[in-house]
Parts: structure tokens; sequence; C-alpha cells
């Protein structure tokens, strides 16, 4: 006959691993961003609003000139 799995002792090894798994986590909280990161993110968001704030004048522009020619005569 063949053996049966001694559930009891794999249950007993992986309760081991996470242990040690959760042992080594507390001990290196996560790294703290970068510098680097934080200018690259700054940079992103004033591209972004640059991007908004010239579409708004372009649209502005054409506004300006959309009117213009739809004047009627007197």
């Amino acid at each position: 006959m063949s053996e049966k799995p001694d559930y009891d002792a794999r249950l007993q090894a992986i309760e081991t691993r996470l242990d040690t798994i959760l042992q080594l986590l507390e001990k290196h909280p996560k790294k703290e961003h970068s510098l680097l990161e934080l200018a690259g993110g700054i940079m992103l968001f004033l591209s972004a609003v640059a991007l908004v704030v010239y579409g708004m004048v372009v649209l502005e522009r054409y506004q300006k000139k959309w009117s213009e020619q739809t004047k009627l005569p007197n």
C-alpha cells in the first residue's frame, strides 16, 4: 500500500515559510520614493498643465477669428 502524505507536516512547513517571509517584509519596509521620481512626477504634471493652457489660448484665438468672420455688415 502507498503511504498517505503527511498533511500536518506539509502545513507546518508552509506556515514556517510564510512566517519567514513576513519577518523579511517587516524588516525591509517599502522603499521611499527617490528625488528623481518626484521630479519626474512634477515635470509630467507641469507639462499637462501647459498643454491645457495652450489649448485654451488656441481655442480663444479661433473663437475671435470666427466671430470676426461671421459678423454681419451694417
